[in-house]
């Protein structure tokens, strides 16, 4: 099956959403991990900090 340029980066953004929320959710992962792995992900380190703080706030509430 052959995408679309649009639906080509509609589908990596969904799994870079599935991905990251896994990542985000593994209580076992340390810290320093999920935000290489997240900076790999979304192309920078302080977008994956913000995202990992992000994440951390609403786990409280």
């Amino acid at each position: 099956m052959i995408f679309t340029e649009e639906e080509q980066k509609a589908i990596e953004q969904k799994r870079d959403i599935k991905i990251s929320t896994l990542i985000l959710n593994d209580d076992d992962l340390p810290i320093k991990y999920k935000i290489k792995l997240l900076t790999d992900i979304l192309g920078d380190e302080n977008r994956a900090r913000n995202l990992i703080a992000q994440h951390n706030k609403e786990a409280i509430h």
